[in-house]
């Protein structure tokens, strides 16, 4: 099963195109059916398919990346009734990034002032704690935690959109304070939470964006220090 969720970004791939999924069993009996994807409420694509006897149904859609604003319905048809089972909103396509190091790649600690811009453009997963509960959302520079993405994660996301003119979404895993070392993956357990590269995997994966990732930036931003690392000296 793979259905997209309302507020996701849907990466764009080397041909400048997005593909969205929508796949699944139907539980209740039905002739056929249906996906409808709308740009700016304007219907983009109609597609339906006869169920399997298994009733499984599998859909795919090309997107164009730009500032469009993407809804889908889905629903299935028994003779000439037509049923909308389901309908997600706010969907984009555009372009993916990581932002991984220390503090200087947090980027939360500038001073006076809050600077609570957002933009319906710019999008992130999850937190950078790794809590996923609440998905998808326009991303934040540091209020409560939750889609933040830091304060040159913002200006670079902005940048972005009005030079390119397609959706970012930031994916921001920085944790202060932390060793190069504390950074890598746990080679017994790549999903390990307790790792900062196992929580920011998670959030990769639960966004969809394994195979869409347009770039990893990283900002250590001083010394490795401590002598509490592995070479058990001071960097």
């Amino acid at each position: 099963d793979e259905k997209p969720v309302d507020n996701q970004l849907i990466a764009r791939d080397d041909k400048n195109e997005g593909t969205l999924y929508y796949n699944g069993t139907l539980t209740d009996a039905a002739d056929s059916v249906f996906l409808k994807v709308y740009a700016d409420d304007k219907v983009f694509k109609t597609e339906s398919r006869k169920l399997t006897a298994d009733k499984t149904y599998a859909f795919s859609v090309r997107l164009k990346p730009g500032l469009i604003k993407y809804k889908v319905e889905f629903g299935s048809r028994s003779g000439s009734s037509e049923t909308v089972l389901n309908t997600v909103t706010n969907l984009v396509c555009g372009d993916a990034y990581l932002i991984e190091g220390q503090s200087n790649a947090e980027s939360t600690g500038w001073g006076p002032g809050e600077h609570t811009d957002t933009s319906e453009w710019i999008r992130s997963f999850g937190s950078m704690g790794g809590d996923v509960g609440k998905g998808w959302g326009n991303a934040v520079r540091r209020q409560g935690g939750q889609w933040q993405i830091g304060y040159w994660g913002m200006d670079l996301a902005k940048r972005l959109v009005e030079s390119q003119k397609i959706p970012i979404c930031i994916i921001n895993g920085a944790v202060g304070g932390t060793r190069v070392d504390e950074h890598l993956r746990n080679p017994r357990n790549p999903q390990d939470r307790d790792t900062i590269y196992g929580r920011m995997l998670s959030r990769v994966e639960q966004a969809r964006l394994t195979h869409g990732i347009r770039g990893v930036l990283w900002h250590q931003g001083e010394a490795d220090q401590g002598s509490d690392g592995p070479d058990g000296d001071y960097g």
